[in-house]
């Protein structure tokens, strides 16, 4: 998987919820026999339903169709909670891969158990966008 973003990921609660991400979309695998658009409305249908898969939850409150945009998307693990207001997404006709751009994106950590914020925990590090590229679930979902 290739993330692409608009500045340098320091923050590795946004690498692994990512990764949590780009391994739990249903129906994104390469070799589908369905158009890209019913891809989309199955990704679309189930981030509207929430997701749980690899100890994330993965959502979004409501989809935009006029503006085709996801709106209040939320990927919440034991490693952080990944908030963006609005995403939009985009299935390549050839390869059936999905692209999500997510826009105005705030990733944040929890504080330690001891309730007191250790090396990288307890940041908040936001982002004007960031692009989830190539994403494909596991054979079978």
């Amino acid at each position: 998987m290739r993330i692409i973003r608009s500045c340098f990921v320091r923050n590795v609660a946004a690498a692994t919820i990512v990764a949590a991400l780009s391994l739990c979309l249903p129906g994104c695998g390469r070799g589908e026999t369905r158009s890209a658009a019913e891809i989309k409305a199955d990704v679309v249908a189930s981030l509207l339903k929430g997701m749980k898969r690899q100890g994330s939850q993965l959502s979004a409150e409501t989809f935009d169709a006029q503006a085709q945009e996801l709106r209040n998307v939320r990927v919440v693990g034991k490693k952080g909670l990944l908030y963006a207001e609005r995403a939009t997404i985009a299935v390549d006709e050839a390869t059936k891969a999905v692209r999500i751009r997510l826009y105005d994106v705030v990733v944040t950590q929890p504080i330690g158990e001891e309730g007191a914020a250790s090396e990288g925990q307890g940041a908040i590090v936001r982002y004007r966008e960031m692009v989830l590229d190539d994403i494909q679930a596991p054979a079978g979902e």
